[in-house]
């Protein structure tokens, strides 16, 4: 578990995801552990359960970075604004514009 909390724990790492995952921030765990294993350390390459176990202990000890979504995805929480205003593409950073519009106009909480 430690190895991933100090990996995610890296901006380098969190701004490579932000860029894989984008704006959908869900990804199903086999999908998570094969990111890791390209593009950063095949020490992730473990059997799958093993990994899940990692996961799910990290979201118990409540990590800044990812919880839980639909059975078998991870959904990342890690901050995004810096990094969307840096990587996303031209339709989200629309869509957030508006967004943000609505919001000040208090039409979305």
């Amino acid at each position: 578990m430690g190895f991933l909390d100090n990996l995610m724990s890296d901006p380098a790492v969190r701004e490579e995801l932000y860029k894989f995952s984008g704006e959908g921030r869900d990804l199903d765990i086999e999908t998570f552990q094969e990111w890791l294993i390209y593009r950063v350390n095949d020490e992730f390459e473990i059997p799958i359960e093993e990994f899940r176990k990692v996961v799910y202990e990290m979201v118990r000890e409540e990590v800044d970075y990812f919880t839980l979504g639909p059975d078998g995805i991870v959904r990342f929480v890690f901050e995004a604004e810096g990094l969307r205003g840096e990587f996303a593409d031209g339709f989200t950073k629309e869509g957030m514009r508006v967004f943000e519009e609505k919001r000040k106009d208090g039409d979305v909480e």
